[in-house]
């Protein structure tokens, strides 16, 4: 929204509409998780599963494959290729060169961001509908060994999708290095002005010491 061009667009993503999303965000993401505690059970050795019959179906056909992929995936998409048209538009008029090289760099940051999301992401929304349609039983200890191998690898991916952002954009853009670089010296040299201004304050006086003195002449 920030690059499209016309400002109505613009003036209806404000601080407030954001506090208001993210609220409405929060209540459902917490009222939609509240059947996942009930309709669950933790095994030793596979985790939690789920045993009611209508939760798994919803799992199965609706939570993993559009929900929890193919919604997020989408909306990130589309508004990443609205972005990217966004700041082709702002290329060809007349701006100043700053603003565009930031709309670029915005829009590679995002373009890198999808990429990121897919290729870390979909292996463990893939590996979870896996493991909702087909249920792995305990005897068979090779393919239970084989599971959990791959859970820990999936896991690892989605937990590096989202702790990526700050080294990918230290990448791509040359703004936010500068930036980073400025708030890093700035805090160091913070930090050295505070060590020499502790090692060069003088002492004070104790008065106890004055006193006796005063008092032995």
């Amino acid at each position: 929204m920030c690059t499209n061009p016309r400002p109505h667009w613009r003036q209806i993503i404000s601080l407030k509409f954001t506090h208001r999303f993210i609220f409405f965000m929060i209540c459902f993401v917490i009222l939609h998780s509240i059947p996942f505690f009930i309709f669950t059970e933790l095994r030793p050795t596979l985790g939690c599963n789920i045993f009611s019959a209508a939760m798994n179906s919803y799992y199965r056909y609706f939570y993993y494959p559009i929900l929890n992929s193919s919604l997020p995936l989408t909306i990130t998409v589309v508004f990443s290729l609205f972005s990217y048209r966004n700041v082709r538009r702002i290329v060809r008029r007349q701006i100043p060169i700053d603003r565009r090289r930031l709309d670029q760099q915005l829009t590679a940051m995002v373009l890198a961001r999808v990429v990121c999301l897919i290729s870390l992401g979909l292996p463990y929304i893939l590996y979870n509908v896996y493991r909702v349609t087909f249920r792995t039983t305990e005897t068979n200890q090779i393919v239970l060994a084989v599971t959990n191998f791959i859970n820990s690898i999936v896991n690892s991916m989605l937990y590096i999708n989202f702790s990526v952002n700050f080294y990918l954009f230290l990448i791509i853009s040359t703004r936010f290095r500068r930036q980073v670089k400025r708030f890093i010296i700035k805090k160091y040299l913070h930090f050295i002005q505070k060590e020499h201004s502790n090692r060069n304050q003088v002492a004070p006086i104790i008065p106890h010491v004055i006193i006796s003195n005063v008092e032995s002449l």
